[in-house]
């Protein structure tokens, strides 16, 4: 097991989380409970900790996490659903009436 990622939030970690899960990335949150020692303990070593069950999926995992830290994407224009015509604010990247993905070119 390889630890990927650490942060004083228990929602970014479970958010992360599950984006790895959603990529097929085994991984759990350590120190979920360890807050209680904040002030017995260094804080940094009671925050949660993301780790990655694979060796192989280490890389993968840093990635996708790099990306999600990023912060959305710059504004990006509207764009048309070539399938079903919905109009889509820039930051979607698939179609939410019918699930179509946006064109390379749009």
């Amino acid at each position: 097991m390889k630890k990927v990622y650490t942060t004083d939030s228990l929602v970014t970690i479970h958010h992360l989380r599950n984006l790895l899960e959603l990529e097929g990335i085994h991984c759990i949150v350590k120190n979920e409970q360890m807050y209680t020692l904040r002030a017995e303990v260094p804080f940094t070593e009671v925050w949660p900790q993301l780790w990655v069950s694979r060796e192989a999926d280490v890389a993968r995992a840093r990635q996708v996490v790099a990306e999600h830290l990023k912060g959305p994407a710059p504004d990006l224009p509207q764009w048309v659903c070539p399938r079903c015509a919905e109009s889509l604010d820039g930051q979607f990247t698939a179609c939410w009436h019918c699930g179509e993905e946006r064109p390379a070119d749009g």
